[in-house]
């Protein structure tokens, strides 16, 4: 995608450019769905399985990228759509590789709009110049999981607390 939210009419970047990717869902005749990024890699070849690899996304929705010292990554708010949803992080290269050409490989998820963001549906980022992790919509607590890297793990006991609080 272009700035303008557009597609590019390139596919060239040169290193530290702004890429700005788009995933989005159909909703065409369907329930209004929520769309979320559950993981994106990139490799030297077609698919997730490749060394290197590094993950631009990863923890269920949690922008890695966004991490490092000097990075500008960040999932782009508000949506536009629910059913949509932009980041974007700046062009690299794998160390001592020269090949032009790194594949991105995105695992996306959706639910319904009724559903409230949590631990395992959720579309976070980490603000540098904050020093936290913020939330595309829902509680920024979601996003705790991110730095700890187990937000499954995050979700299932969050899951038992409530069924105990339940008596269930």
């Amino acid at each position: 995608m272009s700035d303008s939210s557009t597609r590019r009419t390139s596919n060239v970047y040169y290193l530290n450019d702004q890429v700005l990717i788009e995933a989005t869902v159909s909703t065409e005749n369907q329930t209004p769905l929520r769309l979320f990024i559950d993981s994106c890699v990139a490799t030297l070849s077609n698919g997730t399985i490749s060394n290197p690899s590094y993950s631009i996304i990863g923890n269920d929705g949690c922008l890695l990228d966004s991490t490092y010292l000097d990075s500008t990554s960040a999932f782009i708010t508000p949506r536009s759509h629910p059913n949509k949803l932009l980041f974007s992080f700046q062009a690299f290269r794998f160390y001592a590789n020269s090949q032009n050409l790194i594949y991105i490989t995105c695992h996306l998820k959706v639910t319904t709009l009724d559903q409230t963001p949590d631990g395992l549906y959720k579309a976070c980022f980490f603000s540098q110049a904050n020093n936290s992790w913020y939330a595309v919509e829902g509680d920024p607590v979601i996003c705790a999981c991110c730095q700890s890297s187990n937000c499954a793990e995050s979700a299932y006991m969050r899951y038992r607390r409530d069924l105990k609080q339940l008596g269930k």
